[in-house]
């Protein structure tokens, strides 16, 4: 039985038509800013401007994704035992699946202000790939449901349970895995679920303490100047890496811990909060560790903690 805490998806009206042509394919959509051509309410309730509404038992902080004329979430238990996929027609709010994708025998710690299900997913034509950090990663077929492959060997101390976004790039999905005792970064083959590169953090962290090593950001990928790049956030530091290969670009001394917010990019700079309410706008271009001219400011004045900007 699924118990406790009751989520709910809200469809509203005047977004339902322009997210489903354009789709919403990953955490804060396809550019990774938040940005959508839809007409968004100013105002709506629970009554007002909604198309449909379902109740959910359980407890999820991940965002859902659309892709033409379904919409997914995934949920889990407030325990960690079981997690889900779940999809539903866009229009109505018909359930077309309902996937235990995981159960597991013994979840890692979990702080209250997070869940067990807080990665959002990423989907495209014909599979979804969802994770749930170090308790497993799957791809399924969006059609039949089923499993095309999944991944539960990834592993690291999430310390208060995982919460970073995979990303899509070409025929790769990207994750992060920066944990109390381990930290790396890991590409997978869409196809087939192998992997294709992983990058161990390659900056010094100056600390023994996992607590100040572990983060929960998700990267963003970006093109400067002609050169397309990974911008990865940590703790400590912030690194740029080849997102076809791994191979590592530059590192910037962003400082602080549990990084969690996704990097923006623009007027040439790529904008990190470094989850302890200090952001740095950086030229992402150069070799090795950035300073001087490459940092071009930083500020701790009413910059958020945790939330992407």
């Amino acid at each position: 039985m699924r118990a406790c805490l009751s989520l709910f998806i809200l469809c509203l009206l005047t977004i339902t038509a322009t997210i489903s042509a354009e789709g919403w394919n990953q955490f804060r959509g396809a550019s990774g800013n938040g940005k959508t051509p839809a007409d968004l309410p100013l105002e709506f309730s629970e009554s007002d401007g909604v198309a449909w509404k379902v109740p959910l038992a359980g407890k999820a902080w991940s965002s859902p994704v659309i892709w033409k004329k379904q919409i997914w979430v995934t949920n889990a238990l407030p325990d960690g035992h079981k997690l889900w996929a779940l999809c539903f027609d866009l229009e109505t709010g018909k359930k077309i699946h309902d996937i235990l994708v995981f159960d597991v025998a013994e979840p890692q710690f979990c702080i209250a202000k997070n869940s067990y299900a807080s990665p959002t997913p990423v989907i495209e034509e014909g599979r979804i790939f969802v994770s749930f950090g170090a308790h497993g990663n799957a791809c399924i077929d969006t059609a039949t449901g089923k499993t095309i492959w999944e991944r539960r060997d990834l592993q690291c101390n999430h310390h208060r349970s995982p919460a970073s976004s995979p990303v899509p790039y070409g025929d790769l999905y990207i994750l992060h895995f920066d944990g109390f005792d381990k930290q790396y970064v890991v590409a997978l083959d869409k196809e087939t679920g192998k992997t294709r590169w992983t990058h161990q953090r390659a900056f010094n962290f100056r600390t023994d303490n996992g607590d100040r090593k572990k983060a929960y950001g998700t990267p963003a990928v970006i093109t400067h100047k002609g050169l397309t790049q990974l911008i990865s956030p940590a703790a400590v530091a912030t690194e740029s890496l080849d997102p076809l290969t791994g191979k590592l670009l530059w590192t910037a001394y962003t400082g602080g811990m549990n990084a969690s917010a996704l990097p923006i990019y623009g007027h040439g700079l790529v904008f990190i909060t470094n989850g302890m309410g200090q952001m740095s706008a950086v030229r992402p271009e150069g070799k090795g560790k950035l300073a001087g001219k490459n940092i071009a400011w930083a500020s701790k004045r009413g910059v958020p903690k945790k939330s992407s900007l």
